[in-house]
């Protein structure tokens, strides 16, 4: 009788969904991914849209994501689509400080030239733009959406020869709670 009454209760807890899931519903996507623009503190504003984050909030997100990384607090994965890794300490390296070198003509000199090395060092305020990786819910019974996050990339802008923006390019990826990749 007692395994009989332990089988039932075990069997009941496992059919009942917490009230988390009731509330959540069913999986709408199990992975959408999008750009949401954070604020870009060397432009101008010009638009009457309010979506940028608060310039505070901004710049504690970046330094405790990227600090983070930086300081290895916090695991960085390759943000190459199906080719996710984790990321080498080399790899987060380049991130921080690169070395090139730029060509000029010398004036008096027609057809000669010299290289002058360059170091780009990381600057928080090239990251203008934050890809969001998460699962979508909807629950038909209380017409209920809800959204997880399930990673983040900073984007920071790119631009060509000519000082143009070019786009946007992709740091890494954070993943939270239990959405870590499996292999590392």
């Amino acid at each position: 009788m007692i395994k009989h009454s332990f089988l039932l209760v075990l069997i009941a807890f496992i059919s009942c969904s917490s009230p988390a899931e009731k509330k959540r519903g069913e999986v709408l996507s199990e992975e959408i991914n999008y750009n949401a623009f954070i604020g870009d503190p060397l432009a101008e504003e010009t638009t009457f849209e309010v979506e940028a984050l608060p310039a505070e909030k901004r710049k504690e997100i970046l330094e405790q994501w990227i600090g983070g990384v930086f300081e290895g607090k916090i695991k960085a994965y390759l943000p190459v689509p199906k080719g996710e890794r984790l990321m080498t300490s080399e790899e987060i390296a380049l991130i921080k400080s690169r070395n090139d070198t730029v060509s000029e003509e010398i004036p008096d000199k027609p057809g000669e030239f010299k290289l002058t090395p360059i170091v780009h060092k990381f600057n928080y305020d090239g990251v203008t733009h934050i890809k969001f990786k998460e699962a979508w819910y909807y629950n038909a019974e209380t017409n209920h959406f809800s959204k997880e996050v399930i990673a983040a990339c900073p984007l920071i802008k790119t631009f060509d020869d000519a000082g143009e923006v070019r786009g946007l390019t992709a740091l890494f990826w954070i993943y939270f709670d239990e959405h870590k990749p499996e292999k590392e």
